[in-house]
């Protein structure tokens, strides 16, 4: 095995790597947060063509009815809202809430506006969700099996290693792991859609009070989906960190690495807390994300590595072991196809159903076999008693299996 420093540079390479796919998630919300902007400044610049007099419009102004032919068009947005929320997954509470709008007669011009900001927002969130919910379930895939690459790699020992169970992910999607109790996906559905919402309509409806240009009005809200934006790269760097920790430490408890070290990335932006714990070492059964593992903070870049001691390839080779008691052994050139076709490939867990199935063919296989060897015998004694005895080379077949 190299030494240590050598295992933990890949280590936090690896980490770099799962933490890039976050980032990469990220620029693509960025588009989507330019098309908002489009829209909502679309929206405002024919709300004063239809409704302000030289680019001007009173409050009280904006909140009268529609006329019957503005509510008509008004209602055909609707309808396509809804249509669009049914087949791309918006909040169910926000269609429902398009279906009842379609059906009020009275309604103002600003509160059509508003459903024009808020069905931005809806399909803002729900895409984004939709995003961070594969990228995160991609890095736990990704850490899981690659994190038990480098540690067979690092003791030289591989053995058999099962497939992620789908379950086991969603669970983790779903457990709430930050103080304030909250998953990623109530973050984006709850907090942080009302507070964009807030900005938008708050930030519209006083710039009419105070009578500003629409101009004006449309630069105060890119500032509120500046800070949104902003808000989401916090998050998905934040919950990219723990479930790249969060993979990691599931492999351990596979692999039944008994210690663990802290690697934080040292540089000028390193944190107080990451200078701090970098180097500890604490046992796997302790681990606990925030407390004695990574992430620590907002966009933490520290993460982990097995603790490299005197006992640790003996640790692997034992643990490694199958159920005859035998190990192979991984060469350091050995590249991750290749051990990810020889140690989860090769060792796909079938279902019960087909377990059932494959023992009833080996029974017919068996069963096929004795009778094929019963009548070999039989054959051979008919032989023998028609001919005379011959000497013979080779009387025994035996079978051999080549070991690699």
């Amino acid at each position: 095995m190299q030494n240590s420093e050598y295992w933990e540079k890949r280590f936090i390479l690896l980490n770099e790597m799962l933490l890039q796919k976050g980032e990469n998630y990220f620029k693509s919300t960025q588009k989507n947060y330019a098309d908002v902007m489009e829209n909502i400044e679309k929206d405002i610049n024919d709300f004063y063509m239809r409704f302000a007099h030289e680019n001007n419009i009173t409050f009280q102004q904006a909140k009268q009815i529609l006329t019957t032919s503005e509510r008509q068009a008004f209602q055909m947005k609707l309808h396509d809202y809804i249509k669009y929320g049914s087949q791309n997954g918006l909040s169910k509470e926000w269609v429902k809430k398009l279906k009842n709008a379609s059906t009020v007669h009275s309604i103002t011009r600003l509160q059509a506006l508003q459903y024009q900001f808020r069905q931005q927002v809806e399909k803002l969130e729900a895409i984004k969700e939709h995003g961070l919910t594969n990228t995160l379930k991609d890095i736990y895939k990704e850490g899981y099996y690659r994190t038990a690459y480098e540690i067979q790699r690092a003791s030289g020992i591989g053995s058999a290693f099962s497939r992620i169970d789908e379950t086991k992910i969603n669970k983790v999607l779903a457990k709430p792991w930050a103080p304030d109790g909250k998953n990623f996906s109530e973050r984006i559905w709850g907090q942080d859609r009302t507070q964009l919402l807030y900005q938008l309509e708050n930030r519209f409806s006083q710039g009419m009070i105070r009578g500003e240009s629409p101009q004006k009005i449309i630069k105060d809200i890119q500032k509120a989906l500046n800070s949104s934006e902003y808000a989401t790269r916090r998050l998905v760097m934040t919950e990219s960190a723990f479930f790249a920790s969060a993979s990691r430490k599931e492999t351990y408890d596979k692999l039944e690495v008994k210690q663990y070290k802290i690697l934080a990335v040292l540089d000028t932006k390193t944190s107080t807390i990451c200078r701090d714990m970098d180097g500890k070492v604490f046992d796997v059964k302790d681990y606990q994300p925030g407390l004695n593992a990574n992430p620590f903070h907002a966009n933490c870049r520290t993460t982990t590595t097995p603790y490299f001691n005197d006992k640790f390839a003996q640790q692997q080779e034992c643990s490694a072991r199958d159920e005859n008691g035998k190990t192979y052994y991984i060469p350091a050139n050995m590249t991750y196809e290749e051990w990810y076709n020889k140690s989860v490939e090769s060792n796909q867990k079938v279902s019960a159903k087909d377990n059932i199935l494959l023992k009833e063919q080996k029974q017919s296989i068996n069963q096929s076999i004795d009778n094929a060897e019963s009548l070999q015998k039989q054959q051979m004694k008919q032989l023998q008693s028609t001919t005379k005895p011959q000497k013979q080379a080779n009387s025994d077949i035996k079978y051999h299996t080549n070991k690699k």
